[in-house]
């Protein structure tokens, strides 16, 4: 079966950017451990924080775990499809190299996606699903079918969030002089869907599923996981889910209308 023209493509760019990277394993090896060292304090914190005897109403210790290697898992899955948008479109609008997308027989955001694959988010990748695992281990619960397939598409929805996102800052790219504070607010803000949202209050709770979904990083894909979604609630986020990636495609499109050469 012969695989879809960009989805060759990424393969083709992944491939490069390993032989990169392999150029300097012991620099790639120490990249990758630091990351994964970063992402460990959060379950560090979470087993400090249920050792002393404190909890997340609600939420056992394992459950928690299960929230946490969740995030993990789709912001480091995200990192791969879309972060390069919004970071390669500012650099390269500002050096001047944009114009040679605008020649190549592909779209611009396809090309910005597979220009480079974030091979530095592996490490989220990995111990996202580690902690997945283990988690479920020790819980030692049956998963049902069902609720697992809306798992999966909870997270997909996080994904699709996320890259909206990436997208948006990546247009925004063409009319500001600099967006990487936003994009950083974003990212340190997205902290927020690390932990059971019923701890944010109700107003808190209502932020992060209604506004700025936050919460499909991983509090909503855990509570279908362990059937506890409610079908109008289901149907509410896979609607805003769909209007923020509509917005930030129609940004997208908008704003390659406001882009001017600057040579190069």
């Amino acid at each position: 079966m012969k695989l879809p023209k960009t989805l060759r493509v990424y393969l083709i760019s992944g491939k490069m950017d390993i032989a990169a990277w392999m150029e300097y394993r012991v620099n790639f090896l120490l990249y990758l451990i630091a990351g994964a060292v970063m992402r460990l304090l959060t379950p560090i914190v979470v087993y400090l924080i249920y050792y002393n005897g404190l909890t997340f109403p609600g939420w056992d210790f394992y459950q928690v775990f299960f929230l946490v290697g969740t995030f993990t898992f789709v912001r480091g899955f995200s990192s791969f499809i879309t972060s390069s948008v919004a970071w390669w479109s500012n650099e390269m609008i500002h050096n001047g190299t944009f114009d040679k997308l605008l020649i190549r027989p592909m779209s611009p955001m396809k090309q910005l996606i597979i220009r480079e694959t974030e091979l530095d988010e592996s490490s989220g990748l990995i111990l996202g699903i580690i902690l997945v695992i283990f988690s479920l281990y020790k819980m030692d619960v049956p998963i049902d079918a069902y609720n697992f397939a809306l798992y999966v598409w909870f997270m997909i929805l996080g994904i699709v969030f996320i890259s909206s996102f990436d997208i948006l800052s990546g247009a925004l790219n063409f009319i500001f002089v600099k967006t990487d504070s936003i994009k950083d607010l974003f990212w340190e803000s997205s902290m927020f869907g690390k932990y059971p949202l019923t701890i944010y209050g109700v107003i808190g709770h209502a932020i992060f599923t209604f506004a700025i979904p936050f919460g499909l990083l991983a509090f909503y894909p855990a509570e279908a996981f362990f059937g506890r979604m409610e079908s109008t609630l289901f149907v509410q986020l896979n609607l805003i889910t769909l209007a923020f990636l509509s917005v930030s495609l129609v940004m997208w499109k908008y704003a390659m209308t406001r882009y001017t050469s600057v040579g190069g």
